[in-house]
């Protein structure tokens, strides 16, 4: 398997808001590195559909990271129980 990032980043914040990071090294590395139009048709709808997924709130950024980000937390409270995570 092989990806690459292509630098935009969706995130939501504390309060709320959904967020589109990063747009400018998008466009910065679309130019310096010729990204083809199709390719950049399809970067901006995945974004655009996780950032509706999660201005929604559904799955899977509703419930299902729930318990992973709980198992952070206890980690990171208690970096002894590393290794834990179920």
């Amino acid at each position: 398997m092989m990806f690459v990032d292509l630098d935009l980043d969706v995130q939501k914040t504390p309060g709320g808001d959904v967020e589109i990071l990063d747009r400018d090294e998008f466009e910065q590395h679309r130019e310096r590195y010729s990204y083809p139009d199709h390719l950049v048709e399809v970067a901006e709808r995945s974004c655009a559909e996780v950032a509706a997924l999660l201005a929604a709130e559904a799955e899977p950024f509703a419930i299902a990271p729930r318990g992973w980000l709980m198992a952070l937390a206890d980690l990171l409270c208690d970096p002894a129980s590393a290794g834990q995570l179920t």
